[in-house]
C-alpha cells in the first residue's frame, strides 16, 4: 500500500498526525500534506491555462507508454 494511502487510512481511523508520522516514519508535514488532500493532481506553477495538457506538447506517446506499462498507479513506499 502506498504511504499516502496508508496516511489517509490512518487519518480516517482517527489517529493524530503525530502518531501517523511516528508509525510510518515520515515527517508530520508529509502526513498533513496527504491526510486532507483529495486531489493528487499536480498544480501548475508556471501560470499555464486551466485544462492545458502535456499531450498538447507532444508527449502523448510517452504517456501512453507509461499507461500501458502500468505506471499510472505507481506510488512510493517506505522501506
Amino acid at each position: 500500500m502506498c504511504v499516502r494511502q496508508r496516511i489517509r487510512q490512518l487519518d480516517r481511523q482517527g489517529l493524530s498526525h503525530k502518531e501517523i508520522s511516528r508509525r510510518l516514519g515520515v515527517s508530520r508535514t508529509t502526513v498533513v500534506k496527504y491526510a486532507d488532500r483529495s486531489d493528487y493532481s499536480p498544480k501548475s506553477s508556471d501560470g499555464a491555462r486551466a485544462g492545458s495538457s502535456l499531450v498538447d506538447d507532444g508527449y502523448a506517446a510517452i504517456v501512453d507508454g507509461w499507461l500501458t506499462a502500468g505506471l499510472a498507479t505507481a506510488c512510493w513506499t517506505v522501506s
